[in-house]
C-alpha cells in the first residue's frame, strides 16, 4: 500500500519528487508591498516560509497570508483547496483551489499549468504571476526583501543571511535536510528494511549532530539565529509529535531527549510570533488520518507534544535584539 503513497526507487526507498519549479528570472530583491504567500499549515515546507516571514516581521502589505485547506476531496489536484467558512479565501484570483491559482498565475499561451500543484507559492499580486515555489528560494527572498517602512523608521532590519555566513548557512541547511528534514520522509515511505534501516540510521546521525552543534551555540550558525535555524525549525517541531512515533515507529528517540536540541527548539519557540506560526493538533490529525497505510486506525495521539509545552525562555527586548542579527538600512 505504501507504494501506492509515494514514489519509490526498486530498492524501495522514498524518492521525493522532483521540484517542478514556477520561479521568476527577475532577480531583484522582493518590493515592500505587493506579493501573496499561499501555505498551508500541515506542510513543513509552508511552515518554512511562515517562520520567515514572522521573523523578517513582514506585514501583510507586503506579504500576506494565504490560508490553504487541506481536502482532497475538493481540491481538483494537489490536495490544497480555499474555503472562506474556514477563513480560507484567495484574495487574488477568487480561486476554488490552488490548482486554478496554479492555471493563473503559472499557466503558459493562455493554456492552464501543467504539473504538480504544491505550496508554498508566492504570487506578485500586481503582475498577477508566480515568483516562487520552491521553499529554499521563498525564505531566501522574504530575508532579502526591500526594507519596510517601519525598518527605514529603525534604521536597521533583522538580518536572515548575514554575507559572511551564507556558506556556514547553506552547508548546515543542506545537511540537516538530507539526514532530517527529507530523511523522516524516507523513513515514512521506505517499502523495504533495508530502506528504512538506512533511513533511521541517517536521522540517528542527524540527531547527534544537531546535539553537537547546538553544544556550543544558541543557533545552528553562531549565537544569532539565522535561515539555517528557519529551515530545521518545522521538521524539529513536527518531531515529537508526528515523525518519532507514525514515521520512525520509536527507532530513534525523541527530539526533547537531547538536552542541547531541547533547549535550542525551546529558545525559537519563546521568539515572538513563532508558536502561531502553526496549528501542531491540526498537524497531527492530517498527518495520522490521511496517510491510511500507515495508520489504517486512524487514532491520533492525545495530547500533542507541542513544544510549547517543553516551557519556554523569557526573553527581555535586549536579549531579543542579541538572538538576530541586523543589517543597517
Amino acid at each position: 500500500m505504501v507504494r501506492e503513497l509515494a514514489p519509490q526507487s526498486p530498492e524501495g526507498d522514498y524518492m521525493r519528487p522532483r521540484s517542478e519549479l514556477v520561479a521568476s528570472k527577475d532577480k531583484t530583491p522582493l518590493r515592500s508591498e505587493g506579493y501573496a504567500l499561499y501555505l498551508g499549515n500541515t506542510c513543513p515546507w509552508c511552515h518554512r516560509a511562515k517562520l520567515a516571514l514572522i521573523l523578517r516581521r513582514l506585514p501583510p502589505r507586503c506579504v500576506a497570508d494565504v490560508k490553504l485547506v487541506d481536502n482532497a476531496e475538493r481540491a481538483s489536484r494537489g490536495g490544497w483547496a480555499f474555503d472562506p467558512q474556514q477563513g480560507a479565501a484567495d484574495p487574488v484570483f477568487g480561486a476554488a483551489d490552488l490548482r486554478e491559482v496554479y492555471d493563473r498565475a503559472a499557466g503558459r499561451d493562455g493554456t492552464g499549468y501543467v504539473g504538480r500543484c504544491t505550496a508554498p507559492l508566492l504570487v506578485d499580486t500586481r503582475s498577477r504571476r508566480a515568483v516562487s515555489n520552491d521553499s529554499v528560494q521563498i525564505v531566501r527572498l522574504i530575508g532579502t526583501a526591500s526594507e519596510t517602512d517601519e525598518e527605514r523608521r529603525q534604521g536597521r532590519a533583522v538580518d536572515l543571511v548575514p554575507q559572511e555566513l551564507i556558506g556556514q548557512i547553506e552547508a548546515t541547511t543542506h545537511w540537516t535536510y538530507e539526514l532530517l528534514s527529507n530523511a523522516v520522509y524516507r523513513a515514512g515511505f521506505a517499502t523495504t528494511q533495508e530502506a528504512f534501516a538506512r533511513a533511521a540510521r541517517d536521522v540517528a546521525e542527524g540527531l547527534e549532530r544537531v546535539e553537537q552543534q547546538l553544544a556550543g551555540s544558541r543557533f545552528l550558525c553562531g549565537d544569532r539565529l539565522t535561515e539555517a535555524d528557519v529551515m530545521l525549525l518545522p521538521c524539529a517541531a513536527r518531531f515529537d509529535a508526528v515523525y518519532a512515533s507514525l514515521f520512525l515507529r520509536g527507532s530513534c528517540g525523541l527530539w526533547r531527549e537531547g538536552e542541547h536540541r531541547r533547549r535550542w527548539l525551546q529558545r525559537c519557540w519563546s521568539l515572538p510570533g513563532v508558536p502561531q506560526t502553526v496549528d501542531l493538533r491540526a498537524c497531527q490529525e492530517s498527518y495520522f488520518r490521511s496517510l491510511f497505510p500507515l495508520n489504517p486506525s486512524q487514532i491520533v495521539p492525545v495530547p500533542a507534544s507541542d513544544p510549547g509545552a517543553l516551557g519556554t525562555e523569557s526573553i527581555s527586548e535586549e536579549d531579543l535584539d542579541a538572538f538576530f542579527h541586523w543589517r543597517k538600512v
